[in-house]
């Protein structure tokens, strides 16, 4: 090769840039950490122009390599943190070192919005097709017409029918179950109102008002028996109130003559409610009895013939008070004892059952014969504190 040739290489090389050499090129190493409680902050992108995102490790650490001399930017990107810029000046062969301590940023989120169905909304969309019910404007159509609830089942629920029942109520009965054979009682359907069993419906078909009522659905016998049991064996009728099972003063309660305990949280107290009315009982009629006594006495030749040494005022305060006193002392106190957050007892249902049960147990004690007294104190001391108990059990309303 001529010399002039060898010259003019040299010269291209020369002029030729050549890359950064690896010895020249600085390092940015450092651990980023949150501001608050100084823990490592893991999954942290770290970026630095021209070179490849690296990611914090478990303990906060990262290392970029072959940066660029010079001042360099370098981002912190977390979901958690946001974005965080800090400038580093890196020198040849030389690694920079960051201690970064980052604070958490609020995340803003689109609203969601989020749509509740009621129980029959819940079952139309799921079955795909129109179920037996009446809808809210029916409903109002017919409370601004002036009718109730039974003629309102009568002409929009193709699938019941209605007739008088026994008394002043209305029987409510699946048309597809209906025989001749049944004129003299009701084989109705069960009535659930917000889910809650109603055991005598009968005097709701005229006396709720369509002002209250949301929805009607009416289950066929096939239908109730499946999802409620053999007790619903004659059908469903299910009637969802606009303000729902949590009001906190309810009409319902006007309507309800029973009550099951399925929506209680805890078991009846028996133990509470029976010794609280034995207690009350036992001193109430200790109570009436020692007043009765001052009035009151029995001749040897006829143990039932009372007689009184007392007027008028006084022997019918004594009379009416051996009964009342415990009647009503003892329903009170089994209605505070058996109350709970949603139902308590019944006030009246209780004082006429326990009124019956003190009369009996009064007549077995004035027989004058040993064994019967004894059978009318067990009824005054035991009998009575059950009947409470039994009536508070059985016949309560919502609260």
């Amino acid at each position: 090769m001529r010399p002039s040739s060898v010259r003019t290489l040299l010269l291209l090389a020369a002029l030729t840039p050549t890359p950064l050499a690896a010895q020249d090129a600085g390092r940015v190493a450092g651990r980023v950490v949150d501001r608050t409680s100084g823990a490592p902050v893991a999954d942290a992108v770290v970026r630095v122009e021209g070179r490849a995102p690296v990611v914090t490790d478990d303990e906060g650490r990262f290392l970029v390599e072959g940066i660029f001399p010079g001042e360099v930017q370098v981002t912190f990107e977390h979901i958690a943190y946001g974005a965080h810029l800090r400038t580093v000046t890196v020198a040849v062969d030389r690694t920079s070192v960051l201690s970064v301590a980052i604070d958490r940023q609020a995340i803003e989120l689109d609203a969601v919005l989020v749509e509740t169905l009621s129980e029959l909304e819940e079952r139309r969309v799921r079955s795909g097709f129109s179920i037996n019910e009446i809808g809210p404007d029916r409903i109002d159509l017919a409370a601004r017409s002036g009718e109730n609830l039974a003629q309102l089942i009568q002409s929009a629920l193709p699938g019941v029918d209605t007739r008088a029942g026994l008394g002043a109520g209305v029987c409510v009965t699946y048309r597809a179950i209906r025989s001749g054979n049944n004129r003299g009682r009701c084989d109705g359907v069960e009535v659930r109102i917000d889910g809650v069993p109603i055991n005598d419906p009968s005097t709701i078909y005229t006396t709720m008002p369509l002002a209250d009522i949301q929805r009607v659905e009416v289950l066929s016998p096939a239908q109730a028996g499946a999802r409620y049991g053999m007790r619903s064996g004659q059908g469903v009728l299910l009637i969802e109130t606009k303000t729902g099972r949590d009001r906190i003063e309810s009409d319902l309660s006007r309507y309800i003559t029973g009550w099951g305990w399925e929506g209680e949280s805890e078991p009846y107290p028996w133990f509470k409610v029976l010794g609280a009315s034995a207690l009350t009982t036992a001193a109430t009629v200790a109570l009436s009895t020692s007043f009765a006594d001052s009035c009151f006495f029995t001749p040897e030749d006829k143990p039932l013939a009372l007689r009184t040494e007392c007027d008028g005022l006084r022997t019918f305060g004594a009379s009416v008070g051996s009964v009342v006193l415990p009647a009503v002392a003892g329903g009170l106190v089994a209605r505070w004892a058996g109350g709970t957050e949603r139902s308590r007892g019944r006030l009246v249902p209780s004082l006429v059952a326990s009124s019956f049960t003190l009369i009996g147990g009064y007549l077995l004690l004035l027989s004058g014969d040993g064994g019967t007294e004894t059978a009318g104190a067990v009824v005054l001391f035991a009998g009575v504190p059950l009947t409470l108990a039994l009536s508070d059990r059985v016949l309560r309303i919502l609260r």
